[in-house]
């Protein structure tokens, strides 16, 4: 991801832009803390809630990888295919975790 080039996409100072991939990453992390919980609980609704959340900031941001595995477990949740929902977790955990990386080593 070029910041700089993203930041004049969305009308934003390169600063701005770097401040929202900071919030994106923070408030993921905590996302993905409660999806655990709630993958413990069976709490689908919650599931579905909170991919639904980094779907939408994930799109925003266009952070492809993060976005479509978002989207596929909340359409699982939905569904509520158990199985098919946990390998998406752990794909969209892993997807989050390859975007901070890049961004952390200035590949992102």
């Amino acid at each position: 991801m070029n910041v700089k080039q993203k930041a004049l996409e969305i009308g934003l100072s390169e600063k701005q832009f770097i401040g929202l991939i900071e919030t994106f990453i923070r408030e993921t992390a905590k996302d993905l803390e409660q999806m655990d919980k709630a993958s413990r609980d069976n709490d689908w609704d919650k599931i579905g809630q909170l991919a639904h959340h980094i779907k939408g900031a994930a799109a925003n941001l266009e952070i492809t990888a993060v976005f479509d595995a978002a989207r596929s477990l909340e359409r699982r949740a939905v569904t509520k295919e158990r199985e098919d929902a946990f390998k998406l977790l752990d794909l969209l955990k892993n997807s989050f975790t390859s975007f901070k990386t890049a961004v952390n080593t200035g590949e992102g």
